[in-house]
């Protein structure tokens, strides 16, 4: 009986610790803006979810467009997308859905404590927009985190994947060949995704028809895996040693 309970207790307590490791997440990335927090960039709240999401009031024109309850206002500016005489899919001018979540940050022209809603009973914006912490700005220490306005040197987002065309031998789009030039995309539920071997890559939309291509699509906000003892990288959501994840989507 002795060891059936001391069993039980171990199997509590290793829950218990799964449960917090889980639970971690975000608190152990760069995105944790938090004003107590270890990252180089803060903001002046000491909460971690509020600089990007808030559960009431978020930015519409986000959450209509499949952004996360947004609680970051967002003000268009004028991109520069991405161009070449190899590129058949048109990106967007202005981008979509999470890309527009993610550059609401980093193309650095929008304070960190700029929030729909802040902290406690509150809401509105503080402080001002030009004495607030952004993205590159004073202090910086990692200018990869810069995306800027200028999106022509960055992987194209905000593009229907079925779309994407290949000066290939003309095998058709969505044949899984190198003919193709990209790997046909499939769905797990009601997500569009592309899967090659053990890696899954989201697309944004309602089926494979509309799905695009975000930044989400390679990157995941919340986790910085450690594909290398103890080294993150940019939050990709799977390693690219080999290009295994750019060789996810193109067949070359």
């Amino acid at each position: 009986m002795r060891k059936i309970v001391a069993i039980a207790i171990s199997m509590v307590g290793l829950l218990a610790l799964t449960s917090l490791v889980y639970a971690q997440g975000i608190v152990n990335t760069k995105h944790n803006l938090r004003s107590t927090g270890s990252s180089g960039l803060k903001g002046t709240t000491d909460e971690i979810c509020i600089y990007c999401h808030t559960p009431h009031g978020g930015q519409k024109a986000l959450a209509d467009d499949t952004g996360p309850l947004w609680n970051r206002a967002y003000t268009p500016g004028t991109f520069q997308i991405y161009a070449s005489y190899t590129l058949d899919a048109a990106p967007s001018a202005t981008p979509t859905s999470v890309s527009k979540a993610c550059l609401s940050c980093h193309d650095g022209t929008l304070g960190l404590n700029q929030l729909i809603n802040n902290a406690g009973a509150g809401s509105g914006t503080n402080p001002a927009n030009g004495t607030d912490t952004k993205v590159g700005g004073t202090g910086a220490t990692n200018n990869m985190a810069l995306i800027g306005t200028d999106l022509r040197d960055d992987h194209p987002v905000s593009m229907v994947y079925a779309d994407a065309k290949s000066y290939g031998t003309g095998a058709a789009i969505g044949t899984d060949s190198h003919a193709a030039g990209f790997r046909a995309a499939t769905t797990s539920g009601t997500r569009p995704i592309v899967v090659s071997g053990s890696i899954t890559l989201p697309l944004y939309g309602t089926d494979t028809a509309t799905g695009k291509v975000e930044c989400a699509s390679c990157h995941d906000p919340h986790e910085e895996r450690s594909f290398v003892s103890g080294s993150s990288v940019y939050f990709l959501r799977a390693m690219n040693t080999g290009s295994q994840l750019c060789l996810t989507c193109h067949l070359k």
